[in-house]
């Protein structure tokens, strides 16, 4: 459980939107969530009532504009979304987790605890205990149902290698990699007296070259076959979000800010005079506030204005390729993440846009806020300074060429 004294020295000082997130990956501790089955409906609550107020900001009595769905943010960053990850997610991975170490560490002294009181040298995996009984072990075997109610085959995350020694069930236990043998030769089984026959014993008999062999489970997910909790965390969330059709580019030269509010311009959720209108919230005329010649919207403030055009224009002179115009900003960075053949120079590019989008976006808000008059060539020398220094101290490029 959270504990609402965690967040009290946050209340302080105001949170912005891109310190929320590292708040709220820090809040997920993993210690509470490791070796028991939380029931999905608390969970649920705290991932979409507690984390979304915390995001966004606002309490129980008081509520603020939730601009992007909460299963889109919880989504992986390759999905589109900010890559928090849901509790959920995180109890089922830790749990599959200790099924991964009990086949894998035969010798431990825990897991020849747990096959003393299950029975389990006559027990394939997935049957630890009576339904009847409850316990962690109830719980950590229920994770292969749960895995599948959430459209993802046990199989297609773990896989089997053939090695020295047994603790494998030779009917009983996957070892083949797609099923159990009894599902394929029931006929066969019928004929056999010991059901509960191990792989070693089967394979004695018919090999001359030693004791048999075993099975090691090994992760599918990971190069190394090494089971890593994120990779199946990942996994499950990216099977609650939509996938977007071009994913915001992360890396680590911009700051964390500058990137979340690229991907809330990517989808139109930045807090522009239409986008508020939507909502019911109503603070004016709707023109643009830098050309006077448009609607205050996300693609006609980055694209359309005539102002951010005009600077977009000298970018392009400067950067020494062929102006282009666009429609939207998600055909802007998809431009320029496409751009050239240079890896080093596709990224200061894509740096110098996310810069453009920023600065924009501020003047645009001091224009609006302190009523200062938009002045472009101010504009483009804040631009050409914050991409320097974000080059020059996040990006460790000697220089721009």
């Amino acid at each position: 459980m959270i504990h609402h004294n965690r967040f009290c020295c946050c209340e302080t000082r105001p949170i912005h939107f891109q310190d929320s997130l590292y708040v709220r990956m820090l809040a997920c501790c993993s210690d509470l969530l490791d070796r028991s089955k939380y029931p999905s409906d608390p969970i649920d609550n705290i991932d979409l009532k507690g984390g979304r107020q915390f995001l966004w900001g606002g309490s129980d009595n008081k509520h603020k504009i939730c601009w992007v769905s909460w299963s889109c943010a919880l989504g992986p960053k390759e999905k589109g979304g900010l890559g928090i990850g849901s509790l959920r997610s995180l109890n089922l991975s830790l749990l599959t987790k200790w099924l991964w170490r009990f086949k894998n560490q035969p010798n431990a002294l825990w897991r020849q605890v747990v096959c003393g009181i299950h029975n389990l040298s006559r027990k394939p995996i997935h049957n630890l205990v009576k339904k009847s009984l409850t316990g962690v072990w109830s719980e950590i075997s229920q994770v292969v149902t749960i895995l599948e109610s959430e459209r993802i085959n046990f199989n297609s995350v773990f896989g089997v290698k053939i090695m020295a020694g047994s603790n494998t069930l030779f009917w009983l236990d996957d070892w083949e990699g797609v099923a159990c043998l009894t599902l394929d030769f029931l006929a066969f089984r019928s004929l056999t007296r010991k059901s509960h026959v191990s792989f070693r014993s089967v394979f004695s008999q018919m090999s001359s070259n030693g004791p048999g062999r075993g099975m090691l489970q090994i992760s599918l997910l990971s190069e190394d076959g090494v089971f890593h909790v994120p990779e199946l965390r990942c996994l499950i969330d990216s099977k609650i979000t939509s996938p977007m059709v071009n994913p915001t580019v992360w890396f680590h030269i911009p700051p964390l800010k500058v990137i979340c509010f690229v991907w809330r311009a990517f989808i139109d959720r930045i807090p522009t005079v239409m986008a508020l209108s939507k909502r019911g919230v109503r603070v004016g005329a709707n023109s643009s506030h830098l050309c006077s010649s448009g609607v205050d919207d996300t693609d006609h403030l980055f694209t359309g204005c005539s102002f951010a055009g005009d600077i977009w224009k000298w970018l392009c002179h400067w950067c020494g390729i062929p102006f282009r115009s666009f429609n939207n900003v998600s055909s802007l960075v998809k431009f320029a993440a496409n751009w050239g053949q240079c890896p080093k120079k596709k990224r200061i590019f894509l740096v110098i846009v996310y810069g453009f989008l920023w600065c924009i976006w501020k003047a645009r808000n001091e224009k609006v806020f302190r009523s200062t008059s938009a002045n472009a060539p101010k504009v483009v020398d804040n631009i050409l300074a914050l991409v320097f220094d974000w080059v020059k101290h996040r990006g460790k490029f000697n220089n721009w060429n």
